[in-house]
């Protein structure tokens, strides 16, 4: 059940159960084209997320390396004391 309206000059199909215009072909397209660089730069974020998150792992399991040969070493020189 929709209607025929017109719009800036131009006709247009108006769905008054859902109170607004259907996008013509054009608005249709622009706003995938809209979705997909969303969807894109949403990717990219959580990829580079993911990247800073493997990194701050990795710099950890290696500061508790160091740790644990700091630690060792310490121990090594109180026993030849």
């Amino acid at each position: 059940k929709l209607e025929l309206c017109l719009r800036d000059d131009d006709l247009r199909l108006y769905d008054p159960s859902a109170g607004e215009l259907l996008l013509t072909p054009l608005e249709a397209h622009i706003r995938a084209r809209e979705l997909d660089m969303e969807r894109a730069r949403a990717d990219r974020e959580e990829a580079a997320r993911q990247a800073i998150e493997q990194q701050a792992e990795t710099d950890r399991k290696a500061a508790e390396d160091r740790i644990a040969e700091l630690e060792a070493q310490l121990r090594a020189l109180r026993q030849s004391d």
